[in-house]
């Protein structure tokens, strides 16, 4: 009784580590390059830069300042005065969907 039970969560574990395997390799699949990086401050938009310039640009709004910087075809936020960082932490950024948000300045950059 008990190899039966055993066998049984054999298979299903293997299922289901299928049915995860092939999600993540058809979101990563249909993920596109980018064109333009999208900036928002506080829920409206604050600019567009293409990303296939190379752009350095400091970010002041009455929140705080983040320095974004578009360079090869991604985008990265290297330096923050937020507390936490996380911002500047994150992998930089080049495909459709990604994006990177500093919550105390309330500032997302996104790849459109």
């Amino acid at each position: 009784m008990q190899k039966r039970i055993l066998r049984n969560d054999l298979i299903l574990i293997t299922v289901i580590v299928f049915v995860v395997l092939v999600s993540f390799f058809c979101f990563h699949l249909s993920k596109k390059e980018g064109g333009y990086v999208l900036v928002n401050i506080d829920g409206e938009v604050y600019a567009e830069y293409p990303i296939d310039r190379d752009v350095e640009k400091n970010i002041v709004t009455k929140y705080g300042e983040n320095k974004l910087i578009i360079k090869n075809g991604k985008v990265s936020v290297t330096q923050a005065d937020c507390p936490d960082k996380i911002c500047v932490g994150h992998r930089a950024i080049s495909k459709t969907g990604e994006s990177i948000v500093c919550l105390p300045h309330k500032l997302i950059v996104e790849i459109k």
